[in-house]
């Protein structure tokens, strides 16, 4: 299982607040290519669609964040899975039955 880790250069609208390794590559956004020039379906980097309840969905990855295993998920602005449109998400970091929210943040293309 991947690690979440903290970004210590969150600074900006364009990078997460936490970030993974794949293809030996640190990724905080995973809505754009590793430049971060292009869009890319976070199903590159893993993820999944995730039913969330009420008929909405959302892009999700189990990790592991200080070793516990969380969910990292995310939505649109409209709750639904993120597509080659959207431009601005909301990703979210959970428990992994979704009871519990520990830190969310915005991310942009």
């Amino acid at each position: 299982m991947k690690t979440l880790e903290l970004n210590e250069d969150y600074q900006n609208d364009f990078d997460g607040k936490y970030g993974f390794v794949f293809d030996h590559t640190f990724l905080t956004n995973p809505m754009t290519s590793f430049c971060g020039r292009f869009s890319e379906s976070p199903e590159k980097y893993g993820f999944e669609i995730w039913h969330t309840g009420s008929g909405c969905t959302g892009h999700g990855q189990l990790f592991l964040l200080d070793g516990k295993e969380v969910l990292m998920l995310i939505t649109d602005g409209n709750l639904c899975h993120v597509s080659n449109e959207t431009i601005q998400a909301t990703v979210g970091i959970f428990d992994p039955d979704m009871n519990e929210c520990f830190d969310h943040w915005s991310i942009t293309r």
